[in-house]
């Protein structure tokens, strides 16, 4: 059952303060930055792929920046925790909660979870009337304390995502196409609108995927700067798109951002091909790690594909969720 009142709100400790991000400020985003990667080398002994570039396209999407983030300062003057929320519009709020390891077991994480969930309240109102709406955040799968706030505040267990990861030693096999199969890359300014419709469609089966506008999407893809249309392979058969891969460089190696096979063109290798195109590519270009995130129960077999490539686990991560109204569950809505 839903819990239909916003918590009592948790309080700071003495000389820690809370405001939101200032959005475009690159030093902030640094600050953000370096937070995150503390997070994860206290959890994980690894840091995630994140970027400031990330962060500062991240506040972009929000729209809002100043209701949609929360910083914690540390007395000394140290970020201490960070958080944000994005509404999906479709039943699906998601939260992003990092408290720094130094400043943990203070109370910070409570103050940071009420904070969002009392914001994810209010944006009730932006999701259908009679529809379900649930809160989600994850968490590296090792961090007992968060998992011990996230089910005492109410949410419960949900999903299990990896971040898969690939050390090349020499050239990977060139890639094999299905019979029919043609490939290439994004021409800017023809291309994007295919490339959507083409992975909004192959992504439908994805568990927690929200359907989103061309425009949406386009602000977080096309418009950020590590936007890469060499890094964007479309295969077709008979100029009919049949599966499309978006990639992008990292400081610290490359990205599959999205993967997609539309259904008609499942269990013949397409996406293994577009997988290879694009090791091969970052390869040439002397950059040999490969990163990517899957939910570990994806039903389209893309643990096994990444597995079969060569990529391993590098880290693990549980998705919580919290039921703020209940409701009817949205329909997935087929790309057209």
């Amino acid at each position: 059952m839903a819990t239909e009142n916003v918590p009592v709100t948790a309080t700071l400790p003495t000389g820690y303060t809370a405001r939101p991000a200032r959005g475009g400020d690159e030093t902030e985003a640094e600050a953000v930055l370096g937070l995150i990667r503390a997070c994860d080398l206290a959890e994980t002994g690894e840091t995630d792929d994140w970027t400031v570039q990330d962060i500062l396209d991240d506040w972009r999407s929000l729209g809002d920046v100043t209701s949609g983030t929360l910083l914690i300062g540390a007395p000394e003057g140290q970020l201490a925790g960070y958080g944000d929320i994005h509404s999906h519009g479709a039943g699906q709020l998601d939260a992003d909660v990092y408290i720094h390891p130094s400043h943990r077991g203070r109370g910070l994480g409570t103050f940071m979870t009420h904070k969002l969930e009392a914001r994810a309240r209010r944006l009730l109102g932006e999701h259908p009337a009679g529809m379900r709406v649930v809160l989600g955040t994850s968490i590296n799968r090792g961090n007992e304390e968060a998992r011990r706030l996230l089910e005492a505040e109410g949410y419960q267990e949900a999903r299990q995502f990896w971040r898969m990861a690939l050390d090349m030693q020499a050239p990977p096999p060139e890639p094999r196409w299905p019979e029919g199969i043609t490939v290439r890359t994004c021409v800017p300014g023809q291309d994007e609108r295919i490339f959507f419709d083409t992975l909004e469609e192959a992504l439908i089966d994805h568990w927690g995927h929200a359907r989103r506008s061309f425009e949406e999407w386009e602000e977080q893809s096309v418009r950020s700067e590590s936007y890469d249309p060499s890094l964007w392979w479309l295969a077709l058969a008979d100029d009919e798109p049949a599966g499309a891969i978006r990639c992008r460089v990292r400081p610290d190696g490359s990205w599959v951002h999205t993967l997609g096979v539309r259904r008609a063109w499942r269990g013949r290798g397409l996406g293994k091909a577009l997988l290879l195109q694009a090791f091969g590519a970052f390869f040439r270009r002397g950059i040999y790690r490969v990163a990517l995130g899957v939910d570990a129960e994806n039903p389209t077999g893309a643990t096994q594909l990444y597995e079969g490539a060569g990529m391993r686990v590098a880290a693990h991560y549980t998705v919580y969720q919290k039921e703020l109204r209940s409701g009817e569950q949205a329909a997935a809505v087929p790309a057209r």
